[in-house]
């Protein structure tokens, strides 16, 4: 496609700005080459060896995500804390050992053990499908680290841009120039995927799933629509300008202090989803139009993502008791710990199921787990 050619490209939108841009795209990694040697400091390991080492490569890559995870906050750190008990899901290990037993080289046994992961994710479809990338991410850096090539990166911005990516991973996320990134745009993923809602917490502009975007040409400029779900390839100058009125207009109803509302003026309870006390405190902190009367949603399995044992009735006390007090007499909705499928505890392992979205997840885990000292409340 050349730089002059306007075409729109459509997706789903998540916000409801819009910028132009030069347009980056974020290369696909050539695949690993899966009979590279498995390597400890550089040196080729004994067949005896390989489980080792790549046990290693997964405890590195849980601390990496959790360690990112400690050092963001909101929905990127609850992304990367879930990412790092993906990493640390001994299903996963037990599948590349049972690989390795079947003869097959360590990388490829790696490679074929989550593969087998994603294949039953893809297959569920919906949210599970949506958390492939996640596993992506954690079998890439697994393969990286026991194989003693670089780990995957995200390019350099010169200059402010529309980002294109097939999806990206936690990491890729986490990893980005903020000061750099106008919109993200991706070609895979959903409106609940990690990339959109790490998107909406940081306030950048987000079109997921748009065919064809990965095939736009690299510097092209381009206008994202988050609101329309729209990428334009070579905006008109009306185009532009239309962005540039918009965006005025957006950020003076931002400024808004007239309480939430209908037309004709009934009164609308705003409420949010948090995951943890920092949220609650951020939430509850906001006044004027944007104060919110509550919590829709308080999703208490945040809390723990990178807890390696149950936490105890004290520990749950002062979360919950922290999370009451930010909002005082507002409403607060407590949904009860959720764990499984693509939110795996370290302490509340499940077997593993052919749709573990509909299955033991959530409340049925007592069954397997009581835990009536210390569990979940």
């Amino acid at each position: 496609m050349s730089l002059e050619e306007r075409q729109d490209f459509i997706g789903i939108g998540v916000g409801r700005h819009a910028v132009v841009g030069p347009v980056v795209q974020v290369q696909i990694p050539e695949p690993m080459d899966l009979n590279l040697p498995v390597l400890r400091k550089g040196a080729e390991v004994t067949p005896q060896e390989v489980p080792g080492v790549i046990e290693d490569a997964f405890a590195q890559v849980t601390q990496d995500f959790s360690a990112r995870a400690a050092q963001a906050s909101g929905s990127l750190s609850e992304v990367l804390g879930a990412t790092a008990q993906i990493a640390a899901d001994p299903a996963l290990l037990k599948g590349v050992k049972q690989e390795l037993d079947k003869g097959s080289s360590g990388l490829a046994a790696v490679h074929m053990a989550i593969g087998s992961f994603i294949d039953m994710f893809m297959t569920a479809g919906g949210l599970m499908a949506e958390r492939v990338p996640d596993l992506v991410s954690v079998r890439d850096r697994v393969l990286a680290i026991a194989s003693g090539q670089p780990l995957p990166g995200m390019p350099q911005l010169g200059v402010p841009s529309v980002l294109i990516a097939r999806d990206l991973t936690p990491a890729d996320t986490s990893a980005l120039d903020l000061d750099k990134v106008l919109a993200i745009v991706t070609e895979e993923g959903g409106p609940t995927g990690h990339t959109a809602i790490i998107a909406g917490q940081l306030g950048i502009p987000c079109v997921v799933r748009v065919p064809g975007a990965t095939q736009i040409q690299e510097g092209a400029l381009a206008l994202a629509d988050a609101r329309e779900g729209i990428v334009r390839v070579s905006p008109s100058e009306d185009d532009r300008q239309c962005v540039v009125e918009r965006n005025a207009a957006e950020q003076i109803l931002e400024q808004d202090s007239d309480p939430a509302a209908t037309a004709d003026g009934i009164p609308i309870d705003l409420l949010v989803n948090i995951g943890t006390v920092s949220d609650a405190v951020a939430a509850a902190a906001k006044q004027d139009a944007h104060k919110a009367a509550g919590t829709g949603l308080f999703r208490t399995e945040v809390l723990f993502l990178d807890a390696p044992q149950a936490p105890s009735v004290a520990e749950q006390e002062q979360a919950y008791s922290a999370v009451l007090q930010a909002f005082g007499t507002r409403k607060v909705v407590v949904r009860t710990l959720d764990a499984g499928a693509d939110k795996p505890l370290a302490f509340a392992s499940l077997p593993n199921e052919e749709n573990p979205a509909l299955g033991m997840r959530g409340y049925r885990t007592t069954r397997l787990h009581p835990q009536p000292s210390s569990g979940p409340a």
